[in-house]
């Protein structure tokens, strides 16, 4: 068990391996090119899910918008080396974890189902790569606009918002002492 959550570098890539390990038991070998389909369909699921979160209740216009916007960003942001590297995947799971969690977390009561899949993709995305705190660093960061912006103050939402900027707090720390230093990686 040590192994699947064992550092690889900077990170903890437990659905890297899963996923690679899955790939290699349904295929009866390792194949990169397999890993690299695989990881086509998972980062088009992470762009679809947020393609439908941001279109819910918007325009035609507006959609065909989102459309253009995503098909754009989502052509270059973890470059062709990731791409073409079947043992990648990492960075995809990161990105629908993280969405994921900040969506659910920012616009979920607070103990509801959704809220429940929020802090766990926010813990999932702590197992992704070692930049996973950063999800619910941005919930917390979102907040305290929140309540900058508020005429109620910073109190009602401190009031109505408590637990969820406890749970994002306990995985900001968690991600703190998960992460590993590698020494010969701190001269870079």
């Amino acid at each position: 068990a040590a192994s699947w959550f064992g550092p690889h570098n900077e990170h903890r890539i437990l659905f890297t391996r899963i996923l690679t390990f899955g790939l290699m038991l349904m295929n009866g070998q390792w194949d990169p090119r397999l890993e690299m389909a695989a990881n086509a369909v998972l980062y088009a699921f992470v762009v679809c899910g947020l393609f439908m979160i941001l279109s819910r209740d918007r325009s035609p216009r507006f959609m065909l918008f989102l459309t253009a916007v995503l098909a754009v960003i989502s052509t270059f942001p973890f470059g062709a080396t990731n791409t073409l590297l079947g043992f990648q995947s990492q960075f995809y799971f990161l990105a629908g974890f993280s969405f994921v969690a900040m969506y659910t977390l920012l616009k979920s009561r607070t103990g509801s189902l959704y809220w429940f899949g929020g802090v766990l993709s926010g813990g999932a995305a702590l197992f992704s790569m070692g930049s996973g705190f950063m999800a619910p660093l941005v919930v917390l960061a979102v907040f305290i606009l929140m309540a900058i912006r508020s005429k109620a103050g910073w109190r009602s939402l401190l009031r109505e918002r408590w637990i969820t900027i406890a749970a994002a707090s306990m995985l900001i720390v968690a991600g703190y002492y998960l992460r590993v230093n590698v020494s010969a990686h701190i001269p870079l």
